[in-house]
């Protein structure tokens, strides 16, 4: 098992697993992450808290849209307010035809909380600026 917030595998004693990966976020390590995510949960229900990437100038629709078209999740909650987090939500929306939550990182445990059920798998991942790790803490205490 990982530790400080870079892929740290643990289920609560409810049965839900939750994954920690909220230590940082750029395009390839949220592709691998969400694969990971996959393995993890590959006949479970799989719902990720996806913070928006920051600082990828030029390419961040292209590689916002990219996540989401590879996201294959049951449920999305998108955090941040740039338009990294516009180009994902409306990218999961286009995928899917469900539109994803969106929330601050004070709401996102909450917001992620009230849905689980046993045998579900969770992702927390972001860039570090966005407090995720914090989120990925307090779901693990519920």
């Amino acid at each position: 098992m990982a530790t400080g917030g870079r892929m740290a595998v643990t289920t609560r004693v409810d049965g839900v697993t939750i994954i920690n990966d909220a230590f940082n976020a750029g395009p390839e390590s949220v592709l691998a992450a969400l694969d990971a995510l996959g393995d993890v949960g590959c006949d479970l229900r799989r719902i990720a808290i996806l913070g928006e990437m920051a600082e990828l100038g030029d390419t961040s629709v292209e590689r916002h849209r990219r996540v989401a078209d590879a996201a294959g999740l049951a449920r999305l909650l998108v955090v941040g307010t740039g338009k990294g987090a516009d180009v994902l939500a409306a990218a999961y929306t286009a995928a899917t035809g469900t539109a994803p939550a969106r929330h601050t990182p004070d709401t996102a445990t909450t917001a992620a909380h009230d849905p689980l059920v046993p045998g579900d798998v969770l992702l927390v991942k972001g860039a570090h600026a966005l407090r995720l790790e914090a989120v990925a803490h307090r779901l693990l205490e519920a």
